[in-house]
């Protein structure tokens, strides 16, 4: 145990006599070898700085594409993804922003094609110059942005009536085998552009023109009906329906039953009191006329009902008289009395 120990100092002891004896060389050369730590600290965080600040430019020319993708949806317009190409021709972001502005020039253009045939295959040829400036350039492209310009390029050219191109074009995609994207509809556009038929009818249709709204013929109205009809009020119609004014001839009323009056009970006047005739009461004109009734195809005359009602108004007038004497003869007894 002892003996171990011992082993322990005196490796210690070397250690240290060597530390001491290596720092004595290396102490004249202590500031140059600070200065290359620092240095080399320096060139770690340059180089640090220097990824970092590349990732982010990377990034921001990727969110440049995003926006200008994000205008082109809104306004209908590729002007900033054109400028991005332009921008930047030599990296990625640039093909994919040319791509892009070809899809869109070729979809806007393909919807305009009912309504502005010129504007609508302007748009559409410079599509085409858009895909086939993505398909000959030198960048690096992945697979899919290589395989999607080509196809553009023949969809476009068959769409603008390039048919020899776009049966090239096309068929440089299905060269790349039926396991790749694009491939049935690549196939399906060289059945269309190799098809007579569907070649002539495009000819067809490169000549016809569209009617502009002055030449199109105005909705015309119909003049407005009369509606003021005649006066039907003294007119019938005839067998033939037509309506022919009638002279009608107006039947005289008959005249109206005379009302019965109620009887009246007057007092029991006395023989011998005379009252004064009252005046006679005159008829109404034709009240004394009988109305003439048919009853089985003869006349039958009808009671006289003016001569009845004088009849009763007499008698009234002499219950009146005998009432008013009998009052006089009352009154005059009640004064002798008194």
């Amino acid at each position: 145990m002892a003996k171990n120990k011992t082993v322990e100092i005196q490796e210690e002891n070397e250690l240290a006599t060597w530390a001491e004896r290596n720092l004595a060389e290396i102490k004249p050369y202590w500031q140059q070898i600070a200065l290359a730590i620092a240095l080399g600290f320096l060139i770690f965080v340059g180089i640090t700085y220097w990824l970092e600040g590349k990732k982010n430019l990377e990034a921001a020319k990727w969110q440049d594409l995003s926006t200008a993708i994000w205008n082109a949806e809104s306004t209908k317009d590729v002007a900033d993804l054109t400028f991005l190409a332009q921008e930047y021709p030599d990296h990625p972001v640039g093909m994919w922003a040319l791509q892009l502005a070809g899809d869109f020039e070729l979809r806007t253009g393909i919807q305009k094609f009912t309504t502005d045939r010129k504007t609508g295959m302007d748009k559409v040829k410079k599509a085409q110059t858009y895909f086939q400036q993505v398909v000959d350039s030198g960048v690096k492209k992945t697979p899919m942005l290589q395989r999607r310009s080509v196809f553009g390029l023949a969809y476009s050219a068959e769409t603008a009536g390039d048919f020899e191109t776009a049966k090239v074009q096309y068929q440089k995609v299905i060269d790349e085998g039926d396991g790749f994207p694009f491939f049935e509809a690549a196939t399906r556009g060289l059945e269309r552009s190799s098809n007579i038929d569907y070649v002539a009818f495009f000819d067809k249709f490169r000549s016809w023109e569209v009617a502009s709204a002055e030449e199109a013929p105005a909705q015309v109205l119909p003049d407005r009906p009369n509606l003021d009809f005649p006066d039907l009020g003294n007119m019938t119609p005839d067998s033939g329906g037509e309506f022919t004014q009638k002279k009608t001839e107006t039947a005289e009323a008959p005249a109206p039953a005379a009302a019965k009056l109620p009887a009246v009970e007057m007092p029991k006047a006395t023989s011998d009191v005379v009252a004064p005739e009252l005046p006679a009461m005159e008829t109404a004109p034709g009240s004394e006329s009988a109305v003439p009734a048919t009853v089985g195809g003869g006349e039958v005359g009808v009671p006289n009902v003016g001569s009845k009602l004088k009849e009763a108004v007499k008698e009234a007038g002499s219950a009146l008289k005998e009432a008013g004497a009998a009052l006089k003869e009352a009154g005059a007894a009640e004064k002798g009395g008194n």
